[in-house]
């Protein structure tokens, strides 16, 4: 059970250290990996993992009367608003986050949705086609394609993440990974796991601090069910993501707008491993953990909205649960993080539009014309608002333009943005998929190529319109940072390159029938078949160009661990791994989070003051941080030690991201007599306050 952790337990990130570099008094030696922990090592619990994280989501869904494809590919967006709520509710009844709590919450909410799907029926005994729904036989052929294309296309992503991530210890050097592995470990310590209170990041505070937790939960329980690191788990849910929920998340939205389709789902699942910007930039700027999760989501939630409205070619679920996994979904977004649910729904008018116009000339009911008016007028309304309301601080969205519009929009139609290498596969792609599904002239077809736009449009504002207030309005959402509004593209131009290559193949497979016509059937169709697989891989292959090679290259370097890693490096690694024989028990260590020491508690349970990369200390460490220089001649600094328990101070140096937090009390510590030297590696050091002990005694 999480609450009952031991919270000096060493992380098994610093304990392998012992084994790679010997012994933990002896030299660190310069290494890219912190571990010698394999990915083959890894294979079982990201196995595992991948079951956990899907159970959820699948259970529920089937619960709801969805079909068991829809129910399997909503599964990462079902099981996200599941397990986001189930956090916040276990919390509420001091029930601690766990395995079990987690399988506790997804048979409540199964057995809800069930008893909502029951009810229903009994409502509406006579609207068969809203409640249940047209059952179509099951197409062989179509789940054989979307095997293939998510193993393909999910099997090249996760290929490539372990490349990026080098090992499965391997921290992101960024300086955002400090709040993550510290709120993991917070959550391994106290077994509180809620969104509302994940923002304290305090194992001891319990007020409202509202942070978006829904990867944090799923990591917290991979990380609890196999007994990983908080590194190790977060890189195998990174795969997760990738390398499932991804591909998953595309094939269901093409599955959902276009119907079952065999070329189709092979294209979507392929496509998902054509982007040099997803999923690489969110897990190397940042770390963009959240955001990460709730991009791979956002095809998933468009596909259960569109399906809700009625606005799919592909409606064999019965209304009601269509209209309650969409609920879910959206929640799960939400949960994820707000601003790719804001998206989602600012993406969502032009379904709605169509709803609007489908109800109109359907229904004869005098209402027709007032109830879509009503409800896209409120829709409309209430999106205005959550855009005003849920968006950070101004302060905290000072990023600028930094090119043209000509430029911006270059980049968001070649997907290629923040000056990442052109991908011309995917590019030839895009327009193609974009061309194909304007002739199609039907509103999904038209519904997709809108949200495309849409998404690309907040790129091309964020990256080159000048900072005003309507900028500001638009995308502070963001916080106007075009690193977040770029990489989402992929999760609108993915389908829509997807459809391309599946009407390409179709085409080819087309003539070789017509030059074949003479021949038997039986061959015409094995020589159609073996063009489309040909052509298929070569398009594959095409795709895994120098742009997708290069955003796994440039993200390596931020989980590199050497000598000179920005955030955490060899020698404060060392230092680190001794902190539960260095340090006496139930002490605070005063720290300069940005050099590295921000990753104390996540690796030790060791308690630090400060814990991400911006915070500042206040109250009585404050007057430790100033006046620690003047300890021996001011009494005022030991009683602050006193009410802080803050007995040691980490100086590691240098700051990731050329960040400086210059403290007068730590200017100097190796003249300052009144603390001492207890251990050393490198520039690390770590002092102890013994000014202080007779007051301490």
């Amino acid at each position: 059970m999480l609450a009952t952790v031991d919270r000096r337990a060493v992380s098994p990130t610093l304990s392998c250290l012992a084994t790679v570099h010997g012994s933990l008094d002896g030299p660190l030696s310069s290494t890219e990996s912190q571990c010698d922990m394999t990915w083959i090592d890894a294979t079982p619990p990201l196995l595992g993992s991948i079951v956990i994280l899907l159970l959820p989501g699948i259970v529920v869904g089937l619960a709801s009367g969805a079909r068991p494809w829809l129910a399997i590919g909503a599964a990462p967006v079902l099981s996200a608003g599941v397990l986001g709520v189930g956090a916040m509710t276990t919390q509420m009844v001091s029930l601690p986050w766990s395995l079990s709590s987690a399988a506790l919450v997804s048979v409540v909410a199964a057995v809800l949705c069930l008893a909502t799907r029951l009810a229903v029926l009994r409502l509406r005994p006579t609207r068969v086609d809203d409640t249940v729904g047209t059952s179509l036989p099951v197409d062989r052929r179509s789940v054989a394609a979307t095997i293939i294309g998510v193993l393909v296309g999910g099997g090249i992503v996760g290929f490539r993440l372990t490349q990026m991530f080098i090992a499965p210890e391997n921290v992101s050097q960024t300086p955002d990974n400090l709040f993550h592995q510290n709120a993991l470990r917070v959550i391994e310590e106290t077994g509180r796991a809620s969104s509302l209170t994940l923002g304290n990041l305090d194992p001891t505070a319990t007020g409202i601090s509202f942070y978006p937790g829904v990867w944090h939960d799923m990591t917290a329980l991979i990380m609890s069910t196999f007994g990983l690191s908080t590194a190790v788990a977060s890189n195998l849910m990174s795969i997760v993501i990738g390398a499932v929920f991804w591909p998953l998340s595309i094939v269901l939205l093409l599955r959902v707008f276009f119907g079952r389709n065999m070329l189709l789902m092979v294209a979507g699942g392929l496509l998902s491993a054509f982007f040099g910007i997803f999923p690489y930039v969110p897990l190397f700027f940042g770390v963009l953990y959240p955001n990460y999760l709730a991009m791979a989501l956002l095809p998933a939630l468009l596909a259960l909205i569109a399906a809700a409205l009625g606005v799919s070619r592909d409606l064999d679920s019965p209304l009601p649960a269509r209209l309650l996994l969409g609920a879910i979904a959206s929640v799960g977004t939400f949960l994820a993080h707000p601003s790719i649910g804001l998206l989602a729904m600012a993406a969502s008018c032009p379904l709605l539009i169509f709803w609007s116009v489908r109800v109109t000339r359907t229904s004869r009911l005098r209402w027709r014309v007032a109830v879509p008016t009503v409800v896209g007028v409120s829709y409309v309304a209430i999106v205005c608002l959550l855009w005003a309301r849920l968006r950070p601080s101004a302060a905290a969205s000072g990023w600028k333009p930094f090119q043209t519009v000509a430029q911006a929009v270059g980049e968001a139609v070649s997907s290629a943005p923040v000056g990442r290498p052109f991908p011309t596969a995917l590019t030839i792609l895009t327009v193609l998929g974009i061309w194909f599904l304007l002739r199609r002239r039907d509103a999904p077809a038209i519904s997709l190529v809108v949200i495309c736009a849409l998404t690309m449009w907040f790129y091309v504002v964020s990256a080159s319109w000048r900072p005003d207030s309507v900028r500001d309005a638009i995308t502070r959402v963001w916080y106007n940072d075009s690193f977040r509004t770029g990489p989402q593209i992929a999760a609108v131009v993915a389908p829509v390159a997807a459809y391309g290559l599946a009407v390409i193949l179709m085409l080819l497979a087309r003539s070789v029938c017509r030059a074949t016509g003479r021949l038997r059937r039986p061959v015409r169709q094995l020589s159609a078949t073996a063009l489309v697989i040909v052509s298929a891989v070569a398009v594959t292959a095409w795709g895994q160009d120098y742009s997708v090679s290069y955003g796994q290259i440039i993200g390596q370097g931020n989980y590199r661990f050497n000598d000179h890693s920005p955030l955490l490096n060899t020698d404060e690694a060392q230092v680190v791994s001794r902190l539960n024989k260095t340090v006496a028990p139930n002490s605070v260590i005063a720290n300069v989070p940005g050099d590295g020491s921000g990753l104390i508690y996540a690796m030790t349970g060791q308690r630090t003051v400060l814990m991400t990369a911006q915070a500042t200390p206040t109250g009585d460490a404050k007057q430790i941080y100033d006046r620690l220089g003047n300890v021996q001649s001011d009494p005022s600094v030991c009683r602050a030690v006193d009410a802080t328990r803050i007995r040691y101070v980490a100086a590691f140096g240098s700051e990731v991201n050329l960040m400086r937090h210059d403290y007068a009390g730590f200017r100097g510590l190796e003249n300052n007599p009144g603390v001492t030297l207890v251990d050393s590696a490198g520039q690390a050091r770590l002092y102890r306050i013994t000014a202080c002990d007779e007051s301490a005694s």
